[in-house]
């Protein structure tokens, strides 16, 4: 008996192993089927190219062969259990199964000039197969940009959106009263925070007084922290690789979200080394490390970058930059 089950063991092993080489398949078909998906949806045309029904039909050939895999180790699975059953003198600890639910949350930015160069349904579909779930949206002065918002929202009733402040010399201002109309002129049930989009380090007084511009940021967080409290939302903020340990510190104990901007230079071992000191104080998952599609090349280039950075670093949320630079991203797929 012990030798049989061996034998199955093997079988067993030998199908995991041509498993594993289909599912390694997997990145590069469902990129192209996404890309399909949302085309074909969102464009005008019906028309299908010959090269994508090339692609849907390798990705049921795939979907087939990995199906009948799976019959196959769930049949010699049944023979050992079976010859288990029939010897008490056999025991087999059946392994945990890991449960797949912990799915990383992801963001996306979205700036006032995409409602210039897209329309409220094609936004929409785009969101709905990435299957976004907080949408990063920057809130625009213009009557029509301000409309599209409000569609957008009412479209997408069961994604949460953070209304995206942008403005360097927030601090200077009377960044209460601001928010307060720009959430006023812009309530709805799925406007779930505030998003500070505030960079003190791409301005010229930061080389003549780093400390005082980062005092200013932090006072501000602070404060609208508890105007957010208040209002039953969340505050998260974007931070460079390279603020000191206080005012990371800081920030941390005031966002429910820290979007760490890890721009540029995308070695994954170079931006583990940067975000170390973030991580530190990151004892809830706030961190949601963000990349930017114009870093990359093609679209699997940055997801396999999301994956490495996030397994490296126990990172659960990411946050894609941004929307109108990641549709051309997907216009172009060169799998290596």
């Amino acid at each position: 008996d012990s030798l049989e089950i061996n034998n199955y063991l093997i079988e067993n092993e030998n199908s995991f192993k041509k498993l594993q080489q289909i599912q390694q398949k997997y990145p590069v078909l469902n990129e192209e089927m996404r890309k399909i998906n949302a085309k074909s949806t969102i464009s005008i045309e019906n028309t299908i190219s010959f090269n994508s029904f090339l692609s849907i039909n390798n990705w049921y050939d795939l979907k087939i062969n990995e199906t009948k895999l799976l019959q196959e180790m769930y049949l010699q699975t049944l023979l050992i259990y079976d010859i288990v059953e029939q010897n008490d003198s056999l025991k087999i600890k059946p392994k945990k199964l890991i449960s797949n639910s912990n799915k990383p949350k992801s963001f996306v930015y979205i700036w006032s000039s995409t409602f210039k160069n897209y329309s409220v349904q094609y936004i929409a579909e785009y969101i709905n197969y990435n299957d976004f779930d907080e949408i990063l949206v920057s809130v625009g002065t213009e009557k029509n940009s301000m409309e599209m918002l409000k569609q957008l929202m009412e479209t997408l009733p069961n994604k949460n959106f953070h209304l995206m402040i942008g403005d360097n010399y927030l601090a200077d201002k009377n960044y209460i009263e601001i928010i307060s109309n720009i959430y006023a002129k812009n309530q709805a049930s799925n406007v779930k925070g505030i998003h500070l989009d505030v960079e003190p380090h791409t301005t010229a007084e930061w080389k003549t007084n780093p400390g005082e511009l980062l005092q200013k940021l932090e006072k501000i967080t602070q404060e609208l922290s508890v105007w957010c409290k208040k209002n039953n939302l969340q505050i998260s903020t974007s931070i460079p690789k390279h603020f000191p340990e206080k005012t990371v510190e800081s920030l941390y104990q005031n966002c429910d979200y820290v979007m760490i901007m890890a721009y540029e230079n995308v070695k994954v071992d170079f931006i583990s080394k940067k975000i170390t000191e973030e991580l530190k104080n990151d004892s809830n998952f706030k961190t949601v490390i963000a990349l930017r599609a114009q870093d990359f090349s093609n679209r699997l280039e940055m997801e396999n970058t999301f994956d490495a950075i996030m397994q490296q670093n126990n990172i659960k949320n990411k946050a894609y930059h941004d929307l109108n630079h990641l549709w051309d991203l997907d216009n172009v797929l060169k799998a290596k």
